[in-house]
C-alpha cells in the first residue's frame, strides 16, 4: 500500500515538473523578447542623447529668431496705427457702434 502511494506521488511530481518546465520555456521566451526590446530602446536613447548638442543649438537659434521677431514688432512706432477717431471720421465709413447703456448717458 505504501509503495502504491509512493508511485502515485512520483507520477504527480513528474506531471507537475513537466508543466513547470513548459512554463519555464515560455517564460524564457518572454524574457528574451523583453531583453531585445530593451536593447533596442537603449540604443535609441543613446542616439538621442548623442544629438543633444545639435538639439540645443537648434533651440537656441529658434529662440533667437523668435526674440528678433518680438523686438521687431515692439519696435514699430506707435503713430503707425491710425487712432479710432480718425477712422470714424473718414468719408464712407459707418459711425462707430456704442453700447446700449452708453447711448442714453
Amino acid at each position: 500500500m505504501l509503495v502504491l502511494g509512493a508511485l502515485e506521488l512520483s507520477d504527480r511530481v513528474q506531471t507537475i515538473g513537466a508543466f513547470a518546465g513548459f512554463a519555464a520555456i515560455l517564460g524564457l521566451g518572454v524574457l528574451s523578447l523583453l531583453y531585445f526590446g530593451q536593447a533596442r530602446e537603449l540604443k535609441r536613447l543613446r542616439d538621442w542623447a548623442g544629438r543633444a548638442p545639435e538639439r540645443a543649438a537648434e533651440l537656441q537659434a529658434q529662440a533667437a529668431t523668435t526674440a528678433g521677431e518680438v523686438r521687431r514688432v515692439t519696435a514699430q512706432p506707435v503713430g503707425a496705427r491710425p487712432p479710432a477717431a480718425t477712422t470714424a471720421a473718414r468719408p464712407g465709413t459707418p459711425p462707430a457702434a456704442t453700447p446700449a447703456g452708453a447711448a442714453g448717458a
